[in-house]
């Protein structure tokens, strides 16, 4: 389905956890941009926005400073709920996650719902066998609100994301929440990267119900006429996969260049391709905080209207 011929009901998450992909369907996704989109004009105008009134919500981290984090907790204030945020090092947060008492125990204090923010994807997931309410990903780098906020940046860019062609670039075996939120919304898939880094058998077979997905060793084969080219983080591929003003421009005329920030600029993408015009990172950086207000709204919230 095209995400503008769905119609958004601005609920029907409650009470879903959202530390992957997997488990959403495309419409699901499409509701999340909806109520995203929504929240983010209500913002625009000056709407209180109470989605989360009377709402507690805990927020795990092993990070002092994280713009994700940050995010995670203007998302929580601005919809009028407490944000409660609990640091933790070294093996704690392990000790968390194999605690069957903790989480049930404090939903008895009034906690709605928890954030994970720390270095391991897969804490979320762990940390949901013993939690009686939501658990949301807020991993930086791999997360799924990382991906969705791509995903509203190029709708917004573009006014369209079926049959749109993306770049990623890449290892998709450890990104792979960017991938399926792109072919989920039925963008054209160009997944970039060395033969290690490619998608494994199983994402590329879950792909071709949604939509083309496309495997490539070189960029520039990869890229051209792309109209969105993401680059992921955190991953050193080496010169063959380093963004610059040349590669960007074998991409579309209308082309945007997306990252998840902080970005290396000797081994990512050049400084003139992240602060050039085509750069929208700073545009997804600001679509994550919708992003984050739009999934805890429809997992821990209420009904949004519109």
């Amino acid at each position: 389905m095209d995400i503008n011929n769905y119609t958004p009901k601005y609920g029907g998450l409650t009470g879903r956890s959202l530390y992957g992909l997997e488990g959403y369907s495309a419409e699901e996704i499409y509701e999340i941009l909806y109520t995203a989109r929504l929240l983010k004009m209500k913002q625009q105008v000056g709407e209180r926005q109470t989605a989360l009134f009377g709402k507690e919500v805990l927020l795990v981290t092993k990070n002092a400073f994280s713009g994700i984090r940050i995010a995670f907790e203007i998302a929580v204030k601005q919809l009028c709920g407490t944000a409660i945020t609990m640091p933790l090092v070294g093996t704690q947060i392990e000790a968390l996650a194999l605690d069957a008492d903790f989480l049930p125990a404090i939903e008895r204090y009034g906690v709605d719902g928890i954030v994970v923010n720390t270095e391991e994807e897969s804490d979320a997931k762990i940390i949901s066998a013993n939690a009686p309410f939501p658990v949301i990903s807020a991993h930086g780098h791999t997360g799924p609100c990382v991906a969705l906020a791509a995903m509203l940046t190029c709708w917004e860019k573009f006014g369209k994301l079926k049959d749109v062609p993306i770049g990623i670039v890449g290892d998709m075996r450890a990104h792979n929440f960017i991938l399926q939120a792109a072919v989920k919304c039925g963008m054209k898939v160009n997944a970039i990267g060395p033969e290690n880094c490619h998608p494994d058998d199983d994402d590329v077979n879950a792909a071709a119900i949604y939509a083309p997905l496309k495997v490539f060793d070189d960029m520039y084969a990869g890229l051209k006429d792309c109209c969105a080219v993401f680059r992921t983080a955190g991953d050193d591929l080496g010169d063959d996969y380093f963004i610059t003003e040349d590669v960007m421009d074998l991409t579309a005329p209308n082309s945007v260049f997306l990252h998840p920030i902080p970005v290396n600029r000797q081994r990512e993408a050049e400084a003139a391709v992240c602060d050039g015009p085509k750069s929208a990172m700073l545009d997804m950086a600001e679509n994550l905080l919708h992003v984050q207000k739009a999934v805890l709204a429809l997992t821990i919230g209420r009904q949004v209207n519109d």
